[in-house]
């Protein structure tokens, strides 16, 4: 500081005075050092500190550490009279430098001293000491995907976890394409697909289409995600088993009912959606139907049941002995569709027609009787002849069958 002292001399005769004014200055301090220099929550500073050396370089223990400002250095000064400067807030960019500036003032330069540094009483310049630290941000090493999903139309199990590394993916039978959105939890990270198609970290959606390597029928197909993260270590794979799923498909394609050798008329119409229909009345002379019955898809299986017993394989045509004696019939085919689902039974019911024949096919009387005309199915009135007391000895003996053997 400075400290001002006034003397003042008066003359023999009492009168006469003459002051003289001295100002004193205590020579300020030219220390500007640092005793002591380090970053919190790093990996220290290298080279090892030393007061004299200023230029340093240390990594963040965090790589989410984005910032740096003066509130992470920590540092001891020589002299508490010299002054600091810190540099602006940075942001710390991955794989790049990222200085950081400590400006140290010594007391010198001050502004009240600048008369002692012009006067070269004191040297400010050559004193100012400017420590550089080169704030190395840490790359991130998260290689975990945040989710997996696939479109609607496909199935993935179990549920995606980001810490489990095998799924299997089912598609539609029948499609000819399946879709993935993969995000990444760190957007930094890169993620590729076994086909080695690359979405960087720019793309914060990143969707598979796959159409043209899809596994055949009944084959299964390995998929990769691999996720690299920003250090470029230790990738994480996520793999997907692929299949197609088998049809629920149990429609029939043809459903037709013969009889005779003619087709018979099914109500309603045949339909692939109907599954109830009927045929008209059968009459009771008819002793077999055919029923022919094609799947609308090749890979399910069925076969025909008649009367709740199985009667045929599976087969186009299936030719179906008729009981006559029972009235109300049915005969059903069952379609089994190649996923394992639940059948779906198409069923024709119809009816026995009971004749209402009632007429004799002939009618003769034993010798000696004679009927007294020939006999016809529409004449219901006949006399017998021939017939005396000397040669009926016993009863007389009719015959006669029926027009319906039923």
């Amino acid at each position: 500081g400075r400290n001002s002292y006034k003397i003042t001399v008066t003359a023999e005769d009492g009168v006469t005075k003459q002051d003289y004014n001295i100002t004193l200055l205590k020579k300020p301090s030219e220390e500007a050092k640092l005793t002591s220099l380090g970053v919190k929550e790093s990996t220290g500073l290298s080279p090892s500190f030393s007061s004299t050396t200023t230029e340093y370089t240390t990594t963040m223990n965090s790589e989410d550490k984005a910032t740096f400002s003066s509130s992470d250095i920590v540092m001891t000064q020589a002299s508490n009279r010299a002054t600091a400067t810190f540099a602006e807030p940075i942001n710390l960019e991955v794989f790049a430098d990222n200085w950081y500036t400590v400006i140290m003032r010594p007391e010198a330069c001050d502004s009240a001293y600048e008369d002692l540094v012009a006067l070269g009483i004191v040297n400010c310049a050559d004193n100012v000491m400017t420590y550089r630290i080169n704030v190395r941000r840490k790359p991130s090493s998260n290689s975990f995907l945040s989710s997996a999903e696939v479109d609607s139309n496909t199935r993935m199990t179990p549920s995606f976890l980001k810490t489990g590394n095998n799924y299997r993916i089912t598609i539609p039978y029948g499609s000819n394409r399946f879709e993935m959105t993969a995000i990444p939890e760190h957007n930094t990270s890169t993620v590729t697909d076994s086909l080695s198609r690359v979405f960087d970290s720019e793309n914060s959606y990143k969707q598979f289409v796959y159409f043209n390597d899809l596994p055949g029928e009944g084959e299964e197909k390995q998929y990769r995600i691999t996720v690299t993260p920003q250090s470029g270590d230790n990738p994480r794979y996520y793999d997907f088993t692929v299949t197609i799923a088998k049809s629920d498909n149990k429609d029939l394609s043809r459903l037709q009912v013969f009889k005779n050798g003619e087709q018979v008329s099914l109500t309603p119409e045949f339909s692939p959606s109907e599954t109830n229909y009927t045929i008209p009345d059968i009459t009771n002379d008819v002793t077999e139907l055919t029923v022919n019955a094609q799947e609308e898809n090749p890979d399910a299986t069925y076969h025909y049941i008649y009367q709740n017993e199985e009667i045929c394989g599976e087969t186009i045509s299936c030719r179906i002995p008729i009981d006559p004696t029972k009235t109300l019939q049915t005969i059903k085919v069952e379609v089994s569709p190649a996923d394992g689902s639940t059948p779906k039974v198409y069923r024709i019911d119809f009816n026995i027609k009971k004749d209402n024949n009632a007429n004799l096919a002939s009618l003769t009387v034993a010798a000696p009787g004679a009927l007294d005309s020939a006999f016809t199915a529409d004449d219901t009135e006949y006399t017998v002849t021939g017939l005396t007391y000397e040669n009926v000895t016993g009863p007389i003996a009719l015959k006669f069958s029926t027009s319906d053997p039923d």
